[in-house]
């Protein structure tokens, strides 16, 4: 039986638990792959811009604000009038750096991804910060809702849409799968595959 040593030179003895944990009894491996990872990603892009514009936009309310930079060199200048608009400038200083490193956030979770097929199902094994998650899709020949093709063969194979209404009325979309591939045709032939002896085994 396969092992995800066979498939993954680096990885790791934490990863081999979580497959262990996430495989039902006789459920075998037929493939694993990791998605490609990349800073500079389109869906990376919006985030950075808006992070970046709310963090230019403090900087430069500070630098009205407080006088700096020879507030900082004479902290004893600054009004103490002053130092509650400060105390109110920090909530949007967390929230604009938390923007900005929600980009690095994802790739770390990227980097800890793994794609699995095995003879039953599609498995998307991510690391958090502190826990796993696994996402289970059957095996099925209409599985694929959407195949999302990008330069250098690369793509997605999305199993799952999610659509949730946040507070402002507006909607957000997850999608979830095999995302970020680095051979999309690849990936579609070893799941073609899989889905053609699990219909061959039910038969």
């Amino acid at each position: 039986m396969a092992t995800l040593g066979d498939f993954l030179s680096d990885a790791t003895a934490r990863e081999r638990e979580e497959l262990d944990r996430a495989l039902l009894p006789r459920e075998s491996l037929r493939w694993v792959v990791r998605p490609f990872v990349s800073f500079w990603r389109p869906d990376s892009l919006p985030m950075m811009g808006s992070a970046l514009f709310c963090c230019g936009f403090l900087a430069f309310w500070s630098l009205l604000a407080f006088d700096f930079p020879l507030s900082l060199l004479h902290p004893e200048s600054i009004p103490a009038a002053d130092l509650p608009f400060a105390l109110f400038s920090i909530p949007f200083w967390c929230a604009g750096l938390f923007l900005l490193a929600r980009p690095w956030l994802h790739l770390r979770t990227q980097r800890r991804t793994l794609y699995v097929l095995t003879d039953r199902r599609a498995l998307v094994l991510e690391r958090g910060l502190f826990s796993w998650k696994t996402h289970a899709f059957a095996l099925d020949a209409a599985m694929v809702l959407e195949r999302r093709c990008r330069r250098h063969g690369r793509g997605d194979l999305v199993f799952s849409i999610e659509r949730h209404s946040d507070a402002e009325g507006g909607t957000t979309t997850t999608r979830r799968g095999f995302l970020y591939l680095n051979d999309l045709r690849a990936a579609e032939q070893k799941l073609d595959e899989a889905i053609a002896a699990r219909q061959a085994g039910k038969a």
